[in-house]
């Protein structure tokens, strides 16, 4: 669990009571800001603060290392440009000689680093040329570029977020570490370090399958080869997710939340309410519009447009309660605005407050629990797979023809089985919040 730490509060020291901020500058960067180290109080006792403040601090840093090493590349290929004009063919074996009064040595002597790098990476340097090719911070941009449109922004962070966990376990920063040097020991090591500082298995695949996703993408414009050294690397934590599955909330839980529920504020309350009623993703509703509540084929519904996967693009049906209840909460809003002020994370800390009220100690049981009453509602009510799957956004694409050509069912369909589910969940669990 200490290593575990030490990486969430990287470059924190606590002095006395007092965070400050340390870390060593990388190499990139001396010239550019005089000093190999930086060693700054953050004036805050506060951990959470001083992780902020870090932060801060280290996205700083990237930007200047980011903008540095393109700015090293295009100096690098103006010197390869200039060092091609000495090139020269020996004439007794017809290889290919620099005929330059300086050696790469003596460039360097001088404090000429690129100057030196180009010169020696035409005398046949690879490891040297490896310096300048495409590093793991500019790949992630490429495959979120890539991305961008089809998958959330939270989805897309993710993307971040993985990169700069390998590079804190490389010791390097995303910008300065080069996606060519990175090979299968090197992801095998990453996935041990992972194991042995307790991660869970979920989140070491998941972790992985976003640095393949980002390794295949540069692999297809030609900056890598295609042979992915995160593909295929054995994990051998104990996949736990069946025993940490989340659960319903029991007959007495629910109804003391639900109580506390309708103590909030009408936002709140009405994001819960279509929560339990659609069994839609938290993030999916509080990104709404308010022209995502409209009529399609003749049935009021929610449009989700991008959500966690593909199959999260998708229309939901409503209750006749919950429709009225979002009119007029749309009657409150302005046309293309947000249709709610919270976020899924406030959401899901105000939830969290709330639920400790009730169970203290089962982690099992969070808002997410709201989507499993749905889809068991939605078993019990006899509706099929594919229908359920379709409404809560879950792929179930089992043949080419119907998960690539099909639409999916139409709205009126989707409503008559959807009001099987939502008439169990009334029925059953009484979950009746008031907006």
């Amino acid at each position: 669990m200490s290593k575990k730490k030490s990486i969430i509060d990287r470059n924190l020291n606590k002095r006395g009571n007092v965070y400050w901020y340390s870390r060593r500058i990388p190499k990139e960067l001396h010239d550019v800001l005089g000093k190999k180290r930086e060693d700054i109080s953050l004036k805050t006792s506060d951990l959470q603060l001083a992780r902020i403040l870090r932060d801060e601090k280290d996205a700083e840093i990237s930007r200047l290392l980011y903008h540095k090493t393109a700015l090293r590349r295009a100096k690098l290929e103006q010197a390869l440009g200039d060092f091609r004009l000495y090139q020269m063919k020996s004439v007794d074996s017809g290889s290919v000689f620099i005929d330059f009064p300086l050696s790469s040595a003596d460039l360097r002597a001088m404090g000429h680093e690129v100057e030196a790098d180009a010169l020696s990476i035409l005398e046949g340097s690879k490891e040297t040329k490896e310096k300048y090719s495409l590093s793991l911070g500019e790949a992630v941009s490429l495959t979120k570029q890539r991305k961008q449109g089809s998958i959330t922004d939270e989805s897309l962070h993710r993307y971040d977020k993985a990169a700069e966990k390998f590079a804190e376990f490389m010791r390097e920063d995303v910008h300065s570490l080069p996606l060519k040097s990175i090979d299968r020991v090197t992801a095998h090591k990453f996935v041990r370090f992972l194991e042995t500082s307790s991660y869970k298995r979920a989140t070491i695949q998941g972790l992985l399958n976003r640095l393949k996703v980002v390794w295949q993408q540069s692999a297809n414009l030609g900056h890598v080869g295609h042979e992915n050294p995160f593909d295929n690397q054995d994990i051998i934590v104990a996949d736990t997710r069946e025993d940490n599955k989340t659960q319903l909330f029991s007959d007495a839980e629910l109804e003391q939340i639900i109580d506390l529920v309708n103590q909030q504020s009408r936002d709140f309350k009405l994001i819960i309410k279509i929560l339990a009623f659609t069994g839609a993703r938290p993030a999916e509703i509080c990104n709404l519009s308010v022209d995502a509540f409209r009529e399609h084929e003749g049935v009021k519904v929610l449009v989700i447009k991008q959500g966690k996967t593909l199959a999260a693009s998708r229309f939901i049906p409503l209750t006749e309660e919950l429709i009225n209840d979002i009119e007029s909460h749309c009657n409150l809003r302005v046309a293309d605005a947000p249709l709610f002020d919270l976020d899924a994370k406030e959401v899901g800390r105000i939830f969290s407050r709330l639920k400790s009220k009730v169970i203290s100690s089962d982690e099992r049981k969070v808002m997410y629990s709201l989507r499993v009453h749905f889809a068991t509602a939605a078993q019990r009510a006899g509706v099929r797979e594919d229908i359920a799957a379709q409404i809560v956004g879950h792929s179930n694409a089992k043949t080419l023809t119907f998960g690539y050509y099909s639409k999916g069912h139409e709205a009126p369909v989707l409503k008559q089985n959807y009001d099987k589910i939502a008439l169990y969940i009334r029925e059953r669990w009484k979950m009746h919040i008031r907006i």
